[in-house]
């Protein structure tokens, strides 16, 4: 097959359009049906080089009076052909119709049966089915009869498309066939192409794309021939798609390249569409995903102007796709979403299973994994029962996944040997090499190294021969890991090295963890600490680029909106119409004049009946809110203000929406009850920013709108169980500093005798080695008790602050240095952002500094080896900002609310009293503290200082509790 350039390409087109403008300069000269002739060939002729122009010399054809109904369905035919041409089928099926329903009236048989298979096979592409079945078959029937063998041939090949969209191979194959024996009994014609074309058709949907490839360059040798730009812009495209499924990816650009440039000429929006979803896919699987986003948002727009719901549901997925691969999960998911509600609406199972597999995906990802393997078995069992065995086979090999990950190594095993099977009898390499790759990683996990190498090398071996890079890059950083752990470290460097420059241009956020991962671990093993911490650096900040925890809280949301959304439409639409009606009907009973002002004056004092009790509502210090079902159907402005409260957004929403889950039971028993009195005390509600406010409840019976109802009534009490829990703390460290006073007094005498004791004996004595021992315990747990009784000491005692103005970044670059060993000890990384622009405050050095000593430490202690702790400053007008985070082993929410309680300790060695002593010294400097954090994910500290300096400065002459830098 021999490619046209563009020029090449021109060059015949202006050939061609020089006739026909040639042509249209006769026009001047004709009249009546002379012209009307030559108005319908030049739209016959332009259908292809301009569709927009052929439409309108057919629609300045149909202008023309006296026509006959011959002459007017022939009108219509041919300003369907030039829609077709345009990919707007909708307004070409209004034409045939006419038209058809035009040669009907002139018996013309031939006619009605071309036009018969043109209307099926536009039904065929709107997934309606029957209607095509019964159009093509009534073609086939009528040219049966008249004995047209082109039309046979014609109705064959359409016969043959609607099989294969039906899966129904063997039976297609056979129409083409059937077609191609007729069509070279009377002569070569233009069928011929058209039946290479539908075997290509019937190759490509039965995974063999060698011959596909054959069929459809036959089919663009014929058109080309003919000139047939249309139909050579057609095959091209599909002479890319079975490039594309060979892997061939630069013949499948450069194929499907050429074929829109025709179709733009043609400004075909279908065609186009179609193009630039292929385009993206070459650019999706050679790892260039941002391309890809683009080409295929491009597509979108075409699909949304012509309103085509199942290319528009295949480009939707497609989106989602790459959004995913960019790591923009919420974007990924949205689109599933949206092409899994279009897809159920056309009842298209295997676009369904396909959607619920990319859904399973992102379950995968964000680790929902219990979740994923429902979304991949619901969408494997789809695929079996309609016989897709190419994507059953991808589906089980996720299924497997999910069992590797849960470590049930055999069951992946087992999922992973079915695939392979599948993918192995269709030949198809690229899953063969996935399965394969997936394999090895299963017998890594099973320590059956040798093994996972023969697995990973096929692999390799696989992806190199077609090309893929993406995964080529995934399988060498797999084998290279493999060489790491068995000491092989020149193969697996090797291997790094041999990607490096990949991992960069594929620019792929996973890929890109993975290799930093095993780089750091491979020169780890190596004792190459330098390239080491080279790689593990870029792996951190990599690995904080991507999922925000947003996006996992929005799952469940945009899931549930998805399942609900049609429903309450539907539902609210139903209301509507019933609410119309009703009015309806009051208005066509309100015969007598009586009775119309009778209402008029009721529904007057109503009115101000309800402006007088919504005044009272709307002014009320509660919240207020009427209940339903539990969903709320009236609220005032507190309430509104209380919870952030949108009702754009939450009309008719349910209350339990805003309690915790724990609180869910205890309160739908108190709001079933039949005391309309009851009351819920201290209950938690969520507001808007996931904050929480402590309120009291109150619920009373009433009607509303004509039922029963709830009415309900909202304290907020947040601010006095704060106040509560202020005093019990003031009283509570009251207490202890009068204890600690003396209490240590009583304590530290008797250990200061104790621990004299014990050296008088070991000093002056000759003692067995084991009394010795005894009495070198007795020694160190009296001197570990009394630096406890020290601590309460200094606890108790305070001194007077000497305030200054502070330079934080030189104060905090001094906490580090004392630091130092400990930090390198544990091989912890500190690092600070924004330091060298915050202002300085007023403060005590000395108590700041071991206010920070305390923070750090814990952050040091909390991390693991090779820990990371960022120090990050910024201000805004009132308030300079800290935040210490570090990325050890977090902190649970019990313990979050007892980490400022004096003795609260989660070390074997702690006396509890540090983060205490940390708290009174940011309160006395009129600061604030706060600890977020999550267990297993790491904690961050928040302290804010006030800028203005006056507020501390009142406060000189206060004293401040002296803190131990070893608490």
């Amino acid at each position: 097959m021999k490619i046209p350039t563009k020029e090449q390409i021109d060059k015949a087109i202006a050939a061609y359009k020089a006739k026909l403008e040639k042509k249209e300069k006769e026009l001047t000269k004709k009249e009546g049906k002379e012209k009307f002739k030559l108005e319908l060939e030049l739209s016959d002729l332009y259908k292809d080089l301009n569709p927009h122009k052929a439409l309108h010399f057919a629609q300045e054809a149909q202008k023309f009076s006296n026509l006959t109904n011959k002459e007017r369905a022939a009108t219509s035919f041919q300003i369907s052909k030039a829609y077709l041409r345009m990919g707007n089928k909708k307004a070409a099926i209004s034409q045939l119709h006419n038209s058809l329903n035009l040669f009907k009236k002139n018996g013309a048989q031939t006619k009605i049966a071309q036009i018969s298979n043109i209307i099926g096979s536009i039904y065929r592409d709107f997934s309606e089915m029957e209607k095509a079945i019964s159009y093509t078959d009534k073609a086939m029937q009528i040219n049966k009869e008249i004995k047209n063998k082109k039309g046979i041939v014609k109705s064959l090949v359409y016969k043959g498309h609607i099989l294969n969209n039906q899966n129904k191979y063997g039976t297609a194959r056979k129409k083409f066939e059937e077609a191609l024996k007729i069509s070279k009994q009377i002569r070569p014609s233009y069928q011929t192409g058209v039946i290479y074309q539908g075997l290509g058709q019937y190759y490509f949907l039965t995974s063999q794309y060698k011959k596909a490839t054959d069929m459809f360059t036959k089919a663009f040798n014929f058109f080309y021939k003919k000139k047939d730009w249309f139909k050579v812009a057609a095959n091209l495209h599909f002479i890319g798609n079975a490039c594309f499924r060979l892997n061939k990816y630069d013949k499948c650009k450069v194929n499907c390249s050429l074929s829109l440039y025709l179709f733009k000429k043609f400004d075909n929006t279908e065609k186009m569409g179609h193009l630039y979803q292929a385009m993206g896919n070459v650019y999706y699987e050679l790892g260039k995903f941002e391309k890809s986003l683009e080409l295929r948002l491009k597509s979108l727009t075409m699909t949304n102007k012509l309103g085509d719901k199942v290319a528009k549901s295949k480009t939707l997925n497609n989106i989602g796709n790459s959004y995913t691969k960019l790591g923009d999960l919420k974007n990924g998911l949205e689109y599933f979403l949206k092409s899994l509600e279009i897809k159920r609406e056309l009842g298209v199972k295997s676009g369904i299973a396909n959607s619920l597999n990319n859904i399973g995906c992102i379950n995968y990802t964000l680790g929902n994994y219990d979740k994923a393997l429902e979304y991949y078995k619901e969408s494997e069992k789809i695929k079996r029962e309609i016989g897709d065995e190419r994507s059953r086979a991808n589906s089980l090999n996720n299924i497997a996944l999910i069992y590797l990950y849960q470590k049930e190594y055999t069951k992946a095993l087992e999922y992973y040997k079915k695939a392979l099977k599948i993918v192995e009898n269709l030949n198809l390499s690229k899953m063969i090499g996935i399965v394969t790759l997936n394999m090895g990683e299963v017998y890594v996990q099973k320590e059956n190294f040798n093994k996972a190498k023969k697995y990973y090398k096929k692999s390799i071996a696989i992806f190199e021969e077609i090309g893929d890079n993406s995964i080529l890059v995934r399988a060498k950083i797999c084998l290279a890991k493999v060489h790491a752990r068995q000491s092989d470290y020149e193969k697996g460097e090797k291997l790094l090295l041999s990607v490096i420059d990949l991992v960069e241009e594929i620019n792929s956020p996973e890929i890109k963890l993975d290799f930093y991962k095993v780089a750091a671990y491979l020169y780890k093993r190596k004792n190459d600490f330098e390239n080491a911490y080279k790689y593990y650096k870029k792996f951190i900040e990599t690995k904080e680029t991507l999922e925000s925890k947003e996006t996992k809280e929005k799952i469940s949301e945009l899931e549930a909106k998805y399942e609900n959304e049609k429903k309450e439409k539907q539902i609210e639409q139903l209301k509507y119409e019933n609410k119309i009606e009703k009015m309806r009907n009051e208005i066509a009973d309100r015969v007598k004049e009586r009775l119309e002002k009778e209402v008029k004056l009721r529904t007057k004092e109503l009115e101000q009946s309800r402006r007088q009790y919504r005044d009272l509502i709307e002014k009320a210090n509660d919240g207020i809110i009427i209940l339903q079902n539990n969903r709320i159907k009236m609220f005032n402005k507190k309430f509104q203000k209380m919870l952030q409260f949108k009702p754009e957004k939450y009309g008719n929403a349910l209350f339990t929406d805003f309690i915790p889950k724990k609180f869910h039971s205890s309160f739908q028993k108190k709001f079933d009850s039949e005391n309309t009195s009851s009351k819920l005390e201290e209950i938690f509600l969520i507001t808007k920013d996931e904050s929480k406010i402590n309120v009291e409840l109150s619920l009373r019976e009433v009607e509303y709108e004509g039922k029963e109802a709830k009415l309900m009534i909202i304290r907020d009490i947040t601010q006095r169980k704060l106040a509560d829990q202020k005093m019990i703390y003031a009283e509570t460290l009251s207490g202890i500093g009068e204890l600690a006073g003396g209490f240590a007094h009583e304590i530290k005498n008797p250990l200061t005798s104790i621990n004299a004791a014990v050296q008088l004996l070991q000093s002056n004595y000759e003692l067995e080695e084991e009394i010795d021992n005894y009495l070198d315990i007795i020694k160190k747990n009296t001197k570990k008790a009394n630096v406890s009784v020290d601590n309460l000491s200094k606890f108790a005692k305070p001194r007077s602050a000497e305030l200054e103005k502070l330079d934080l970044s030189y104060l905090l670059e001094t906490v580090l240095t004392l630091l130092k060993g400990k930090m390198r000890s544990n091989n912890i990384q500190v690092k600070m952002q924004g330091l060298e622009d915050c202002p300085k405050i007023w403060g005590d050095h000395i108590y700041l500094q071991s206010a920070f000593i305390n923070i750090l430490l814990n952050a040091i202690q909390a991390c693991e080896e090779e820990g990371k702790i960022t120090i990050t400053c910024d201000c805004d007008d009132d308030f300079l900002s800290l935040r210490f985070k570090d990325n050890g082993i977090g902190i649970s929410q019990k313990e979050k609310d007892k980490i400022f309680d004096p003795f609260f300790t989660t070390k074997k060695d702690g006396s509890g009293l540090g983060l205490s002593m940390v708290q009174k010294v940011i309160h006395e400097h009129k600061g604030k503290i706060n600890v977020e954090g999550e267990k297993g994910v790491g904690t961050e500290i928040e302290v804010h200082f006030p800028l203005n300096g006056e507020q501390i400065l009142d406060r000189k002459d206060e004293q401040y509790e002296e803190l131990d830098l070893n608490s």
